[in-house]
């Protein structure tokens, strides 16, 4: 009767285990340079490209210094899809040209500091880029993906992201989006 009874407590701890997810809050900020006035869009993210964005995630935990897609080195790219993002993207919908941008200096990180990036958090790695008001001056913008290049499609990529609602930029604008990025992370 106790083996019957360990048996069924072992079928039931199996079916509580969780999987492990990574995704997290996009965060947009649009800032006119001559008001001061920001403008916050959300929006939410998945790792993709068949994997490279866990691949990723899983080499840099195990503290391999040379993972196999170094996103560090590559850059983000901005979109006009209106497509849902998937596991299985391998690069946005509808890119808009000249969008691509190199990671702001000193990212990734864990616990941003800056107050805002909504998105942050001690267990949160956050990835961020920066337009100037002369840079991406268009309507309809997105999705965004990060990406090892510029190619379409690109040779990898990370994660693929919608925003809340579509916005414009002008150019008495400047634009910063945070990708966060946390396991289990609402």
């Amino acid at each position: 009767m106790r083996q019957k009874k360990l048996k069924e407590l072992e079928r039931l701890i199996n079916q509580k285990k969780e999987k492990i997810i990574v995704n997290g809050k996009i965060v947009v900020v649009l800032k006119d340079v001559k008001t001061g006035e920001k403008k916050i869009i959300e929006g939410k993210n998945i790792l993709c490209g068949s994997g490279q964005g866990m691949a990723y995630y899983a080499q840099m935990g195990a503290g391999q210094s040379s993972p196999t897609y170094d996103f560090t080195t590559g850059g983000c790219k901005l979109g006009t899809g209106t497509t849902t993002p998937t596991a299985a993207d391998t690069d946005i919908e509808t890119y808009i040209t000249n969008s691509y941008k190199a990671i702001s200096s000193g990212y990734p990180l864990a616990n941003d500091g800056d107050t805002d990036n909504t998105g942050k958090g001690p267990n949160v790695v956050t990835w961020k880029y920066f337009w100037d008001t002369t840079e991406v001056n268009v309507a309809n913008i997105n999705e965004l993906a990060i990406c090892l290049d510029i190619d379409v499609p690109p040779e990898a990529i990370l994660n693929h992201a919608h925003f809340d609602s579509t916005f414009t930029k002008v150019n008495t604008q400047t634009l910063t989006v945070f990708v966060n990025h946390g396991i289990n992370n609402p």
